[in-house]
Formats: C-alpha cells, structure tokens, sequence
C-alpha cells in the first residue's frame, strides 16, 4: 500500500459537496478545495450514485469536459475512489 497516492490517474479530485442551484439540469455536485471554492462541477454517469460519498475526499474518473457558461472544468463521473486523507 504506498503513502504517496498517485492522484495523476484521478480526473478531478477533492471533497464531494452538494450544489444547491436554480438551473434546471445544472450540475448537483462540485468537487471543493480546502477552501470549499469549486474545482469543478461533478455529474454521475448514469448508474453511478454519487450520494454515499458526499463530504468525502475523493478521487474521480469519466469524461472531462467544460462548462462554458459557469466557468469551470465538469466531470462526467464513471468511478468513485475515495481517499483516506489523514487531516492534521
């Protein structure tokens, strides 16, 4: 089991939060920083259930892409890995 995750083989990681938004069909999760600012904008594959890992440090894999209209990087997420992150 090495220490050093290879977080190079993640398209996106960081905590899994919620987004509470207006927009029909707009993304429901965003991938946080430590500083709760998005770094980009999560939406499940169709049968993924992204729900267990809400408040989770975690690595995703899928299609990368970019929302035009909200300024950020989106991730079509096809797996989940979460990441056991010792906080100090």
């Amino acid at each position: 089991r090495p220490h050093l995750l290879d977080l190079d083989r993640f398209d996106g990681v960081g905590r899994l939060s919620p987004v509470i938004s207006d927009k029909v069909g707009g993304p429901q999760y965003a991938l946080v920083d430590n500083a709760n600012a998005v770094i980009s904008f999560i939406t499940p594959a169709p049968g993924v259930n992204l729900r267990p890992y809400v408040d989770r440090y975690v690595g995703v894999s899928g299609q990368r892409g970019y929302m035009t209209d909200l300024q950020r990087q989106h991730i079509s997420v096809q797996r989940v890995t979460v990441l056991e992150v010792n906080r100090k």
